[in-house]
């Protein structure tokens, strides 16, 4: 009886000897990742959809910047690629610097806020912060950088009509009857356009020679009041 139970423990010892390794390395590659993890890519903090338009804006102010669906892509690319961690000691809090604001809009009509502060973290809405690295995130200074190779052109211009995805404006001062068309799409401060509302608009100081006509490097388009 004793040989038996002493087989039985050796058979117990044995078995556990062999499935604790096991179970350790099962929980180690079960960790998670992502917002609940240590370390995340950036593509696991934005939304797994196709994104429709984002827009950039810096605090401090520094400048406002738009981009269609066919524009955005290298913005959600550098985002998607960027390696993060959550295991560093610095206080994002007691850091200053830059922060670029990143609006992004999904074709399903959800939005998601991207910030970027300081070259150095990373969150997305109100989630937690992670860090970047320097050199990578120093990139998307370029990036803004190669959108912005002259300053914008600036005028106001008046809602004619809205018609479908688009607005028929005509410039401030303009009087030969010129109807430009502005995607709604563009428009980067979220307000609903109505025939006779003003609008202030930056891009690179050409129109396209269509019917209607087109502004040329559009970047913001934002409702406003003209000045006296």
């Amino acid at each position: 009886m004793k040989k038996k139970m002493i087989k039985t423990k050796k058979a117990v010892l044995f078995a556990a000897a062999i499935l604790l390794p096991i179970l350790l390395f099962a929980a180690c590659s079960s960790s998670p990742s992502g917002e609940g993890g240590k370390s995340a890519r950036g593509s696991d903090l934005l939304k797994d959809l196709p994104v429709a338009k984002a827009t950039v804006s810096s605090l401090p102010p520094a400048g406002n910047y738009a981009f269609s669906a066919d524009a955005c892509g290298p913005i959600v690319d550098y985002l998607s690629s960027l390696e993060l961690t959550r295991d560093f000691d610095e206080d994002p809090d007691t850091y200053g610097g830059r922060t670029w604001v990143i609006a992004l809009e999904y074709q399903n009509g959800e939005k998601q806020t991207v910030y970027h502060f300081g070259n150095l973290f990373l969150r997305a809405d109100g989630g937690p912060w992670y860090k970047m690295d320097y050199e990578a995130a120093a990139l998307f200074d370029r990036l803004i950088a190669g959108t912005d190779t002259a300053a914008p052109t600036v005028c106001w211009v008046f809602v004619r009509e809205v018609e479908g995805s688009r607005m028929l404006v005509a410039m401030n001062g303009d009087d030969t009857g010129r109807l430009i068309a502005v995607p709604l799409s563009a428009i980067t401060d979220g307000s609903s356009p109505a025939a006779g509302d003003t609008y202030m608009v930056y891009y690179d100081g050409t129109l396209s020679e269509t019917f209607p006509s087109e502004f040329g490097g559009l970047r913001s388009v934002e409702k406003g009041i003209i000045p006296e």
